[in-house]
């Protein structure tokens, strides 16, 4: 054998190993990059600054030197033999370095190599997926640009019977396939999304698009987590349609759920009002992305789980968020409507002599910004301004 045909021969082999030893414990460093992603997302709303794309976001808010000495000195102070005997005193779980020791597989330097491999790794996927979409976007809506607005309409009636489906199926017979159709209707969003971004040049435009970008990633990889229960349910086929033990049935559809009420909502308003509220709620994603690190190496099944939880919370907080924007909204119009001095002036008179100038313009560029008014508010506003 040429010493060429045994180097390929010993680095298969050595893929081998890898992948069968460590690769159990890279999912857990790529869901860790996206949460600090997000987390870096929700933070950068009280900011005046551009947005920027899904990859720069990666790459601004995930390097290593940000998350892994914090990582180290938690595993360092987790590891003091009084800590561990009073997290095993009080059932607290140990961190998922002390397993990994005791396969001889552990060593100081994995979690460095795995984040390192994570973070490139997800800037190259995402990257590549960015321009997909982009490219897929321009030309579909080139080919589409004839369709009249009444279909649009009726598509997203079908929007919420597919996903109203998705919930079900994932509910009753195999969480997996539920939540696949959820990503199908994820990317279509997703693709509107860069089509509308791409047409206003708006912030807040962008910003929905990066969010919902990322949820597709995660969705995407609770997917891929859950994929050997999908396999299973296709062989028990022939005996039952519904999957008798299915551990991805509760966090698939209530993940489904979350997702299919986060596309219908779709939160623009609250994230370009800006809000310190978001800041916190930002600094929580970096948190569970330590927590993933810690422990969710070899405790896989704990992704799923964690995925649903932080999409769930963030989709009732986006919308708490969303409704109470919306309903400041409609009273400053309602205000503005029902002003007595304002209902009293001329035509010709100018606004200005009634209402502060400075209040007028707030009210103005609070509602310009919103791209997604509903019919009811911009006609009242419309009305109002031409009293």
């Amino acid at each position: 054998m040429s010493f060429t045909a045994r180097s390929i021969n010993l680095l298969y082999h050595l893929k081998k190993l890898i992948i069968r030893f460590y690769g159990v414990l890279f999912p857990a460093s790529f869901i860790a990059v996206i949460l600090i992603s997000v987390g870096y997302l929700l933070s950068e709303v009280t900011e005046s600054k551009e947005v920027s794309r899904p990859q720069d976001i990666i790459w601004k808010s995930c390097k290593p030197y940000i998350v892994l000495p914090v990582i180290s000195v938690l595993r360092y102070i987790l590891s003091i033999p009084k800590i561990t005997k009073l997290m095993l005193q009080y059932g607290i779980p140990l961190e998922d370095s002390h397993s990994l020791l005791d396969q001889a597989i552990w060593s100081p330097f994995l979690p460095v190599i795995l984040y390192l491999i994570a973070f490139g790794t997800s800037y190259l996927q995402t990257t590549l997926f960015y321009y997909i979409f982009k490219l897929t976007a321009t030309v579909t809506a080139k080919l589409f640009s004839w369709v009249p607005n009444s279909v649009f309409t009726v598509g997203f009636i079908l929007e919420i019977a597919i996903g109203v489906v998705g919930v079900i199926i994932s509910s009753i017979y195999c969480g997996v396939i539920g939540l696949i159709l959820i990503y199908i209707l994820i990317t279509f969003n997703v693709l509107r999304s860069f089509h509308i971004y791409h047409t206003s040049k708006k912030k807040e435009d962008e910003k929905c698009l990066n969010s919902l970008f990322f949820l597709l990633l995660l969705i995407l990889w609770n997917i891929l987590l859950n994929l050997p229960f999908m396999v299973v349910w296709f062989k028990n086929l022939s005996y039952s349609s519904s999957l008798g033990y299915d551990p991805s049935r509760i966090p698939c559809s209530v993940l489904s759920l979350a997702s299919l009420i986060y596309i219908l909502i779709q939160p623009k308003y609250s994230l370009s009002s800006g809000t310190r509220k978001f800041v916190f709620f930002g600094v929580t994603f970096y948190l569970t992305a330590v927590f993933v690190v810690l422990y969710c190496f070899t405790s896989v099944y704990r992704l799923s789980y964690i995925i649903t939880i932080v999409v769930t919370n963030s989709v009732i907080f986006s919308s708490i968020n969303e409704f109470i924007a919306r309903r400041r909204l409609r009273n400053s119009v309602k205000v503005l409507k029902n002003s007595k001095d304002f209902s009293k002036m001329d035509s010709s008179n100018n606004m200005s002599e009634h209402l502060e100038s400075s209040d007028i313009e707030m009210l103005i560029t609070r509602i310009s910004n919103l791209s997604i008014l509903d019919e009811d508010i911009s006609e009242s506003f419309s009305k109002s301004m031409n009293l």
